[in-house]
């Protein structure tokens, strides 16, 4: 579940020999496919992390792994015929791509279930000997599969081959052939962390792709680093679990001399150095809370992690004591990690998170009554476990099991397990599981699993289950899995694995669900629906359905009035003539598939002086990079006289077919039908615009003809 750095660089290593003459760089393409599925049937628990874990993967290959989003395809919880139809996909984009003077390279991943026989698909199976296959079919220098699953080793073992030692890599390294990278050996299960929230194959492998396995210190890790950090990672964080050790495995089929450079820390935009002189085991966490790098640094040799810019906190382990600090990565600087940044700070031993201070460190009161923590019997300095707590102003407690309830205000430090409720504000330092209500507003620090209300608003700190309710805002600091409604503004910094829906705003990381406001939804990432009127997003795997809709890259499909893709959509202007029109001009916006056209015409061949202006909806299919199929329906209002006091209503639908002729030129033509309304109906026996052969169903005042359409696209 690495998603989003893998960078394939490969070369030769020239054997030494008395004034070698230098190599030409041979330009590299990459292409990743990127697949995950919680669900391996019913026989098998679901999986909670195989979709991040994925999503995690391909983030690397995008930042440091020279994957541009235009070769990433990315399929979640495919059927055996969606995954069969990505892999044809993958190979004719592939084979679109060859040219003489470029290496191709291609990297598979999958998250998820498997066994000894191959890939489980929900109720279906992919067999590795077809996973082997079609990947063989694929016509790429270089083809490198990784797989998080269990008993994922058995793919090597049908293939056989063995490791290679790693070699110098430069400008006139060549490698061709195949690698294998599994999570377990051909007989152990792949495990799930919650307190890594995803594998631990794939956090560790991520982990050495960011710069944790750069061995060599010279800013690029290899496949054979990443690999050999990834496996004692892996085994020494799974020797002491339920599940057991755990071994990860491999497979290299690679001709020539040299090493796959998976990824290049010295593209990164932000750039984190640790010093030779630190030591100790390193947690990186992002803005988010989510857990970037694990590494155990050794003394003595530094280390650069490539990371994104923006903010971090900061976890050394190092002899037994715990410091922590926080710090903002620049674009475009590497930043050191000094001492004098991280703080001492107490081990997590002592930090609430559901299990709250040991029973002999709390003084328990089941039944606490009062007005303000002075004047009640918890009061106010030891802590204190409660199943009751009732209070005229303001009911204050440590650890809480069962109910609280206050008139001002109900607060916890630490933990809850039941209900609170108060007037006034609810508050619960630590972790709750259960009801909170509060007119005022509703806050957890930490966790939150259970329905939390607030007017005023509502707010969870880290993580939220289950259903959060405000009048006004409603915010969860981390991810959340459930549903988050307000009448105002809904606010999530990290995922949303559910639902949200307001009057107002919607504001979240990625979404696994829908998104609904009456305003505006913002998402990074949506596995699902985005409904306003306005919807952002970095892509989309479903639907956007508003009047106005963007997106980074096209993954699913928008429909509304505007829909534009700022990476792989549509900004065309045509030129064209028409039965109808001497002469249109039209902008096209858009994404990869769906557009809006904005048209306006000079001329129509019944009468040389009219003005036409309108709107169409367009369809675009690509079965060839050099061909376009495009769909079009839309309107125009005609005017003859130019003083808009005949104007008639002509309604088009066409399909043209296009042939690029050069770089940003595409010819196109094709057929239309023509429907014109003529609102004046002055008595004339013929509208302006409608030709002899028109014919005129109804009452008379409708047009109905077929024509032609031809033009030029610049794009």
């Amino acid at each position: 579940m690495i998603a989003n750095a893998f960078a394939l660089s490969l070369a030769l290593s020239a054997p030494a020999a008395p004034a070698p003459r230098p190599s030409p760089v041979v330009p590299v393409r990459r292409f990743a496919l990127i697949t995950a599925a919680n669900d391996g049937g019913p026989e098998r628990v679901t999986l909670r992390y195989a979709r991040s874990d994925a999503d995690s993967f391909a983030r690397v290959l995008r930042q440091l792994g020279g994957v541009s989003p235009r070769d990433e395809l990315r399929v979640l919880e495919p059927s055996r015929g969606e995954l069969e139809a990505a892999l044809s996909d993958l190979r004719d984009r592939v084979t679109s791509a060859r040219n003489a003077d470029e290496r191709v390279e291609v990297l598979l991943y999958y998250s998820g279930h498997s066994d000894a026989e191959g890939l489980l698909l929900g109720d279906e199976i992919f067999t590795y000997r077809e996973l082997q296959q079609r990947l063989t079919e694929v016509p790429a220098d270089v083809r490198i599969a990784v797989l998080d699953s269990c008993a994922s080793g058995a793919m090597t073992r049908t293939k056989g081959g063995t490791r290679r030692p790693p070699f110098g890599v430069d400008a006139s390294h060549r490698v061709s052939g195949s690698a294998i990278l599994t999570s377990s050996s051909e007989n152990e299960a792949a495990q799930e962390s919650d307190q890594l929230g995803g594998s631990f194959f794939t956090h560790y492998l991520v982990s050495g792709l960011r710069g944790a396995g750069d061995v060599t210190g010279d800013g690029r890790v290899t496949l054979t680093e990443a690999y050999q950090f990834a496996f004692h990672e892996t085994l020494r964080r799974t020797e002491a679990t339920l599940g057991g050790p755990q071994h990860p495995a491999y497979s290299f089929r690679l001709s020539g001399s040299g090493d796959v450079v998976m990824t290049d820390l010295r593209s990164t935009r932000a750039g984190l150095a640790l010093d030779e002189s630190l030591y100790g085991h390193l947690f990186v966490r992002d803005g988010r809370g989510d857990l970037a790098v694990e590494l155990r640094k050794p003394a003595g040799r530094p280390v650069r992690l490539g990371l994104e810019p923006g903010p971090y906190e900061v976890t050394l382990l190092q002899d037994g004591v715990h410091y922590r600090g926080q710090l903002a990565l620049a674009d475009g600087v590497d930043s050191a990690l000094e001492p004098s940044r991280l703080e001492r700070v107490q081990g997590e031993s002592t930090t609430l998170r559901g299990a709250g201070l040991h029973p002999s460190r709390r003084r328990v009161v089941p039944f606490d009554i009062g007005i303000i923590p002075p004047l009640s019997i918890n009061g106010f300095t030891d802590p204190t476990l409660n199943h009751v707590s009732l209070s005229l102003g303001m009911s204050y407690g440590h650890d809480l099991e069962g109910v609280q309830l206050a008139v001002g205000a109900s607060w916890m430090d630490a933990r809850m397990v039941g209900g609170q409720a108060a007037v006034g504000f609810s508050h619960i330092g630590g972790s709750g599981r259960g009801v909170q209500l509060g007119v005022g507003f509703a806050t957890a620090a930490r966790d939150f699993e259970g329905f939390q209300s607030g007017v005023g608003f509502a707010t969870t700190g880290d993580e939220f289950r289950g259903w959060q309710s405000a009048v006004g805002l409603a915010v969860v600091g981390g991810s959340m899995a459930g549903l988050q409604t307000a009448v105002g503004l809904n606010v999530v910094g990290g995922d949303v694995r559910g639902g949200q829906g307001a009057v107002g705003l919607n504001v979240a990381g990625d979404v696994e669900g829908a998104q609904v406001a009456a305003g505006l939804n913002v998402a990074r990432e949506v596995s699902g629906a985005q409904v306003g009127l306005l919807n952002v997003a970095g892509s989309v795997q479903g639907l956007q359905l508003g009047l106005i809709n963007v997106v980074e890259e096209t993954r699913g499909l928008s429909l509304g009035l505007l829909n534009y893709a700022t990476q792989d959509g549509i900004l065309d202007i045509k030129v064209s003539s028409s039965d109808v029109g001497i002469l249109g001009i039209a902008l096209e916006i858009g994404t990869k598939y769906v557009y809006t056209g904005l048209l306006f015409s000079g001329g129509t061949w019944e009468a040389p002086d009219a003005l036409g202006y309108g709107a169409y909806l367009g369809a675009r299919i690509r079965p060839h990079p050099d061909w376009n199929f495009d769909i079009e329906v839309g309107s125009q209002a005609l005017d003859a006289d130019r003083d808009f006091s005949r104007t008639d209503l002509l309604a088009t639908a066409r399909i043209t077919a296009g042939y690029e002729i050069g770089t940003g030129f595409l010819l196109y033509v094709g057929p239309a039908l023509h429907v014109l309304v003529d609102f004046h109906d002055s008595g004339v026996e013929r509208a302006n615009f409608a030709p002899s052969y028109a014919a005129r169903p109804g009452d008379g005042r409708t047009y109905l003809w077929p024509g032609f359409v031809a033009g030029l696209r610049l794009f």
